[in-house]
């Protein structure tokens, strides 16, 4: 039996596998993927995360969900993670920008805790760049047209997201793509 510490290890490690895993999880209907949604909704913002919710989000496995009867994997992950896992990513940014400032952690001390729960020193990213990489993978559901811009369910939070980011230019990108489709 895998865990959700398990689950976070591999998608960090080895995000080949673990789309596979993942897909066999999913499609067992019962604890096993309702175990598997809870973890991938707190995966850190990484870009093994992000790799491996774009191959869920794009996975056409047809699959039985108690929920909602015959369906994919691919809508699973969009009804079931998507939206908590980028809640879960921008708060986790926003309280570690502001434990910056605060001068509570370094820069290090964050890359830290965010290099794909590794225990080792070999993965070093700033802030900067995982608000970057957030931003970019947001686009990219976007583009595939996995997120609609002009829902408000879809794009609220973003859209505050990026106006209160609006010093990476990523931000500013998303935030034009996310106006575009409002205006």
């Amino acid at each position: 039996i895998l865990t959700s510490f398990d689950l976070q290890r591999i998608v960090a490690f080895n995000p080949n596998l673990a789309h596979p895993l993942l897909v066999n999880a999913l499609s067992k209907g019962d604890e096993v993927a309702e175990n598997c949604i809870e973890a991938l909704s707190y995966l850190p913002p990484t870009l093994s995360s992000f790799d491996v919710l774009g191959r869920l989000l794009r996975d056409t496995k047809a699959v039985y969900d108690a929920a909602n009867g015959n369906t994919t994997i691919a809508d699973i992950v969009r009804l079931d993670v998507l939206g908590r896992f980028v809640s879960n990513a921008v708060r986790f940014l926003e309280e570690a920008e502001a434990d910056e400032r605060a001068g509570l952690v370094s820069d290090d001390h964050l890359a830290q805790g965010v290099q794909n729960v590794r225990d080792d020193h070999s993965l070093r990213i700033s802030i900067a760049d995982i608000f970057t990489q957030l931003c970019r993978f947001y686009n990219s559901l976007i583009k595939l047209g996995v997120v609609d811009p002009t829902s408000d369910i879809d794009s609220a939070e973003m859209i505050t997201f990026t106006l209160s980011h609006a010093r990476f230019e990523e931000a500013n990108s998303l935030y034009r793509v996310l106006a575009a489709g409002r205006f």
